[in-house]
C-alpha cells in the first residue's frame, strides 16, 4: 500500500502511504486478518525497515505478521498485480503494457526490444492450446 515510482527508488526506500491506505487498513483489521507479504522481509535489515514504516504510520498493531514468504489466502492486495481470469487477457495485458520495454536495475531506459509474440510461445509449448478456461 506504498506509492513509490518503479524503478526509481532508492534500494530500501518504502515511500508514502497511497491515499485512503491507512483508513482501509483500519477498516479490514477487525474483519480481516491481515498480513505484510514483501520480498524485503527476506532480511532482518528489510524487515525492521518494514516494521519501522507500519509503526512510523500507527498501523503495526493491525498486521499480524511480515513474511516474504507467500501466505495463504483469501485475497491478496498488490499495486503491481495483474489480475488472472484467464491466459488470453494475461496475454492482451503484457501485449498493450509496454511489453518488450527495457530497463536497467538501477532504473536506466535502454529502450524497446522486439519480443516473439505471448501466444505463439504458449501454443508453442501446450501443443497449440490457449484454452481460456470457457471464459472470455
Amino acid at each position: 500500500m506504498k506509492k513509490v515510482p518503479a524503478r526509481k527508488k532508492p534500494a530500501g526506500l518504502i515511500g508514502d502511504p497511497m491515499p485512503g491506505a491507512l483508513e482501509a487498513l483500519w477498516a479490514l483489521a477487525p474483519l480481516w486478518e491481515l498480513v505484510v507479504f514483501t520480498c524485503r522481509a527476506d532480511s532482518i535489515v528489510g524487515r525492521i525497515g518494514v516494521e519501522d514504516w507500519l509503526k512510523r504510520h500507527d498501523v503495526l498493531e493491525l498486521i499480524s505478521y511480515i513474511t516474504n514468504e507467500k501466505p495463504i489466502a483469501t485475497a491478496y492486495i498488490d499495486d503491481r498485480a495483474v489480475h488472472f481470469t484467464h491466459w488470453g487477457k494475461i496475454l492482451e495485458e503484457f501485449e498493450n503494457e509496454g511489453g518488450g520495454l527495457v530497463w536497467t536495475s538501477s532504473g536506466e531506459f535502454l529502450g524497446q526490444q522486439v519480443l516473439p509474440s505471448l501466444e505463439s510461445e504458449i501454443r508453442r509449448v501446450t501443443g497449440g492450446r490457449l484454452s481460456d478456461g470457457g471464459q472470455n
